[in-house]
Formats: C-alpha cells, sequence, structure tokens
C-alpha cells in the first residue's frame, strides 16, 4: 500500500508548483477583479461628488452675480463723458435725469408688489367690516373672513420669500438645478 501511494505522490510532484501556481494566479485575478470594481466605484463616487462640487460652485456665482449692484446710467454716463472734457452744466442734468430713471425702473417689481398688497388688503378690510356688521364678535367675523385660499395666499408668499433655501437644503439642490435647464 505504502508503494502506491508513494507511486502516486511521485507522479503528483511534479504537478505541485503548476496547481499552486495556478491557484495563485486564480486569487491574483479575484483579488485584480475586486479592486477594478473598487476603482469604478470610486471613480462613480468621484464623479457624483465633482458635479456636486461643480453645481455648488455655480449656485455660488450665480448668487454673487444676483446681489451684485447694478451700475446706474447715471454712473456710466460720468465715467464715459470723463476722458471728453465736457463740463459739468451739460453733465450734471443728464446724470439726474438717469438717475431718476434709475430708480423708476427698480421700483416697478416693488411698487407692483406694494400695490397688489394693498388692494388684497383692502378687499380683506372691506369682507371685515362687513363680516363685523353681521356679528357682534370680532374673533367670529375674522374666522368668516380668513379663508383657506388666504392661507394658501400666505403659504405661497412665504416660501417664495423664505422657503429657497429650505427647498435647497431638503432636495439637495437638484429641483433647482434642474429647473435651470429648462
Amino acid at each position: 500500500m505504502i508503494e502506491i501511494v508513494s507511486a502516486l505522490v511521485g507522479f503528483a510532484a511534479p504537478f505541485l508548483p503548476e496547481v499552486l501556481k495556478f491557484y495563485s494566479k486564480k486569487q491574483d485575478n479575484e483579488h485584480e477583479l475586486a479592486m477594478m470594481d473598487l476603482q469604478m466605484k470610486k471613480g462613480a463616487a468621484d464623479h457624483v461628488y465633482k458635479m456636486e462640487e461643480i453645481n455648488t460652485q455655480g449656485d455660488i456665482a450665480e448668487s454673487i452675480e444676483v446681489h451684485k449692484p447694478l451700475q446706474s446710467f447715471g454712473v456710466q454716463l460720468l465715467d464715459a463723458a470723463k476722458g471728453h472734457g465736457l463740463s459739468g452744466w451739460a453733465l450734471y442734468p443728464a446724470f439726474y435725469l438717469f438717475c431718476v430713471l434709475d430708480f423708476l425702473a427698480g421700483m416697478v417689481r416693488p411698487g407692483i408688489t406694494y400695490a397688489a398688497f394693498a388692494f388684497y388688503v383692502s378687499v380683506k378690510w372691506a369682507e371685515l367690516t362687513i363680516a363685523r356688521a353681521n356679528s357682534s364678535a370680532l374673533s367670529a367675523a375674522l374666522l368668516q373672513v380668513w379663508t383657506s385660499e388666504d392661507r394658501a395666499i400666505v403659504i405661497l408668499v412665504l416660501s417664495y420669500w423664505f422657503g429657497n433655501r429650505s427647498a435647497k437644503a431638503a432636495f439637495g439642490g437638484s429641483a433647482m438645478n434642474s429647473s435651470k435647464g429648462q
């Protein structure tokens, strides 16, 4: 029996290094595949990080540009006329005219907003006055005048003015960024 075992071991011994090399190569290949998989996952994560960084930099640049004050037409006129030697009597009336125009152009949106708010308040005041005439209690009149549409309007206005940062924080800026490209 020992002779048979030693014959088999003697016959298999030359193949043993090749079997070990094959097993070692298989492990190396599995390791390389795992490393490639990890590198691909890392590359994808790096790409997502880089895109978020680019989006954040874009948001910062947009915020800086939006909050940068506009130079008035009057200042631009004075800057352009500096080197031409024009006298003050010719420039100052034009400068003041452009200052008035800048003020009027800057007040269009706030003026419309204030007018709409004043109209809303006057309508609600009229409704409250009528409801107060029909009811003796102010609280009952207020509850009668204050409707779900009023709550929706207040929520809309507050969300517009204060909800931008909350939306960016809640949605990671994706909702905001997807609307920019449209």
